[in-house]
């Protein structure tokens, strides 16, 4: 009855297309590693009007990252890290290509790949490498690398425990509604004013 559904589609693409479909399969096929890159996402989502075709999205994807694009290479890592499809479950290869993409200055990706070390997903785990890429993504105002930093002040994971740069970091996060974040700060706030009056403050 309504049919709203294609619109939203188009809408939820992290990032507009300045091409027509048609310039734009020409451009992926000609070698441009952003067309490949904005082909591939369209694939994967079977969205404005390209059928989903998994497959066919990973190559584009493969495409794109060997010429060095972060966007696809940290894309890829997310599918390697996940599995999809074609592309298999691989944790150590979602890190070296979350690493490629953030070594270019990707927050994403280096969020992506702190959040692989915070785990121990496809590396040792090192709460201080951890702490070391998420902070640079954090410092670009990615919301879920803040939340993440604020946590391992709070928990003392790979920095000093600081309760003061927990929330810092949290309220960075909260500020642009990440729930994540919000809820983080909720429960610090509350640790914090529990401990305040136990102490008899």
């Amino acid at each position: 009855m309504k049919k709203k559904k294609k619109k939203a589609d188009i809408n939820i693409l992290p990032f507009s297309i300045d091409m027509t479909n048609k310039e734009l399969r020409q451009a992926a096929d000609a070698g441009d590693a952003k067309a490949q890159f904005q082909l591939a996402i369209l694939y994967l989502g079977g969205q404005r009007g390209f059928p989903k075709n998994i497959a066919k999205g990973c190559q584009l994807l493969e495409q794109s990252a060997e010429q060095g694009y972060a966007e696809a290479q940290s894309s890829l890592g997310a599918l390697y890290s996940d599995g999809l499809g074609v592309i298999p479950k691989d944790e150590v290869k979602a890190c070296e290509l979350f690493r490629r993409a953030a070594e270019q200055g990707l927050a994403e990706a280096q969020s992506s790949l702190g959040s692989m070390y915070y785990q121990g997903k496809g590396v040792k785990q090192d709460y201080e490498q951890a702490y070391q890429w998420s902070l640079l993504a954090a410092e670009q105002g990615y919301a879920k690398a803040q939340t993440r930093i604020g946590l391992m002040y709070q928990e003392g994971k790979g920095v000093p425990k600081d309760q003061a740069l927990a929330k810092q970091w949290l309220e960075r996060a909260a500020e642009q509604g990440y729930e994540p974040g919000l809820l983080g700060l909720y429960l610090l706030l509350d640790k914090m004013q529990e401990a305040e009056e136990a102490s008899g403050g």
